[in-house]
Formats: structure tokens, sequence, C-alpha cells
């Protein structure tokens, strides 16, 4: 007969309150996978939607190409191109496709420019007509008032462009809501004054380098050729590409949506991981509404802002006669969206992007500042 000897374990005791605490511990940790699992799954099925979405629209309205940047988390999470950089060629678009970002110039100039009240060199108040000698519209006093939180929340009364009759304010600056490249314009003066450089070279080292936006550039650069788009225009045709050296901080930004990603990514609530070029609290400052533009839509310095049932978004748009782009971030939920088109009738596609990534029609596209062709 077999004898079998029996080793006793010795099994240390677990008191209940270490065993509860393990088996929290355990749950937590089913249920943080489970959520990451959860969120996988949303980031998939959304972009799904607008992988299907994106070349429908496109096709629906005859539009030449797209691309896309998704932000979630704080980070860049999708990126396609879509359709053709010119309708001539067929020469395919992807992420690396350079487009004409028109008026998203505006909250880049104004995140370096918050960069200087940052510094203590000039103040959100301080008066523009104190830092340039030269009078910018030498037939109006009053303008010799706007400030830069005038000119930033586009506050000052200037009209968007100036026309044959001389520039003049259209209210007491500070006293309403009127959009205006002029005012941007009239702030890069104060820029060049102040760091005295051009302002494109001042914007790269300021903002676009911090950024890791290598890309990008406020003047047309030949290493643009192999990757820049043309525009398409209101007949559908090639619009030749503006290769202009001289910049304009209010419209002439060239750059793709992964890159100007990194400038929604830095108006994110903290934390981001993300390299920043203004402190926190310039960042709330900015989005915080300064002037009522209209019913729902108010504005910050740079940014347009919104709320749709509790939930706040920053956004702008830019248009020119042959592209539209449109930039949306939800600072506190820490996502957001870019989409450029090389289209005069591209803002279809941003609307219908914006609405599947938000959730909601967003209240810009009800607005009377953006054209809905």
């Amino acid at each position: 007969m077999r004898t079998t000897t029996m080793t006793q374990c010795n099994i240390a005791p677990v008191s209940r309150r270490a065993f509860i605490a393990t088996c929290g511990a355990l749950f937590m940790h089913c249920v943080s996978l489970g959520l990451a699992t959860v969120a996988e799954q949303h980031d998939m099925d959304l972009a799904a939607k607008l992988d299907s979405l994106i070349p429908a629209m496109m096709e629906e309205h005859d539009i030449a190409g797209v691309s896309v940047a998704r932000i979630e988390d704080g980070g860049v999470a999708w990126s396609q191109g879509f359709g053709v950089k010119c309708a001539e060629s067929g020469e395919a678009v992807d992420t690396s496709t350079v487009f004409e970002a028109a008026s998203l110039s505006k909250p880049v100039f104004a995140q370096a420019f918050l960069g200087l009240v940052d510094a203590g060199r000039i103040t959100l108040d301080t008066r523009l007509s104190d830092v340039v000698d030269e009078p910018f519209a030498p037939d109006d006093p009053r303008a010799a008032e706007i400030t830069v939180r005038h000119a930033l929340s586009h506050s000052g009364g200037f009209p968007n462009w100036r026309g044959e009759e001389p520039l003049r304010t259209g209210f007491q600056p500070g006293s309403g809501f009127q959009y205006s490249g002029e005012g941007y314009v009239y702030l890069s003066r104060v820029a060049e004054a102040m760091t005295g450089r051009p302002v494109h070279e001042w914007l790269r080292d300021a903002v676009l380098t911090p950024l890791g936006m290598e890309v990008s550039s406020f003047v047309w650069e030949d290493r643009f050729e192999d990757t820049a788009t043309p525009g398409h225009g209101w007949e559908r045709e090639v619009v030749e590409t503006w290769k202009g050296d001289t910049p304009n901080v209010a419209w002439s930004l060239h750059s793709t949506p992964t890159e100007f990603a990194k400038v929604a990514i830095a108006m994110m609530d903290p934390p981001t991981g993300s390299t920043r070029v203004i402190t926190d609290g310039t960042r709330r400052e900015s989005l915080r509404p300064q002037v009522v533009a209209e019913g729902g839509i108010s504005w910050g310095l740079g940014w347009g802002l919104a709320t749709h049932e509790d939930r706040e978004t920053a956004w702008h748009w830019g248009e020119t006669n042959s592209f539209t782009c449109f930039v949306v971030v939800e600072p506190a939920e820490r996502r957001g969206l870019v989409v450029m088109t090389n289209s005069f009738f591209g803002v279809r596609v941003s609307q219908a992007a914006v609405r599947v990534a938000v959730g909601y029609e967003h209240p810009a596209f009800s607005s009377s500042l953006v054209t809905v062709w």
C-alpha cells in the first residue's frame, strides 16, 4: 500500500480589510479595462462614421479634396486625407498635404501675441496707438482707443477689410462686435514694433516651432511645391496657388490639420501633455467671453465661443474664394476636430463632420458669420 505524505502549506491569514481592498483594486482594474474598451470602440465607431460620411459629402457637393484630424484626450486620435489635390491632376490628398488655412491664422497669431502679454511686455488693455507711432486709421481719432483686448476679440469697431474709403471704426471700441481682419493687421504692426522682427519670423519662433508645427508657415515656402494643394472656386475651377512672401496674420497661414491640431490641443484643459506657449491663466482668459457676437455666439481672445447644453466649445472658421476650413475644440473634454478643404464649397463637409464629432448641430453654422453654400 502506497502511503502519501501531505505537506501542509503555511498560508498567512488575510485580514478582512486587506481582502476587501484587494477585491476593490481588482474591481476598479476591471472597470478601467472596460471603460478603455468602450472608449476604444467609440473612437473606432466615430472614425468609421467620418470615413464613410466625408466621401459621400464630397461627392454630393463636388469637392476635390479634404483632410481631417480628430482629437481625443488631448492628442490626435485619427487623421485622414480624402480626394485629390487638383481636379485636373488627380494627385491624392494625404495627411501631409498643405492647405491655405485662411482665417484659422487668427487663433495662431492670438496665442503668440498673448505670449507677449504673459511676458509682461504689454497688457490686454494697452492701447495699440501707444505702441505704434503711425496712426493705423489716421482719419478716425476714435481708432486710437483700440486696445489689445478689443483687437483680439473683434470689438474694436473696424470692418473686416477696408474698402476705397478711409478706414474708420463703426462704433466706440469695446461697445460692440464686428469681425475684423484689419484689427489683426493692426496688432501685427504692434508685434513688429515690439519685437523688431518681421511678423512671420517672430511667429515661427514664438508659436510654430514651440508647438512642433514644422511644416506650417505664414508665407509661401518653396518646399510647399510638392505638398501644397491648389484651391477650387465657385465653378469648381482650379485656382492658382497663392505664393506670397508678405505675411498677413489674419489669413496667410499654410498648414495641415494634424499640425493645426497642436494649436487646438494647447487650448485644452490640463493635463494634455502638450507644449503651451501661454500660461494657463491666460488660456482661460482667452476662452472667456469678451463680447457677444450674436445669439448663442460670443468671442474670446482669438476664438469664437459657443455653449450647447453646458458643453463649451471654442471654434473658428476660415474661407477664401477656393479654400474652407473649420476647427472646433471642447477644452474641458479635451477633444476636437480640424477640417481643411480645397474647395469654396467645403463648409458642407465641415458642418457634417463637426455634427458627427460633437453630436449636435454646432451654432456656428447657423450664425451670420459662417456662410453655408
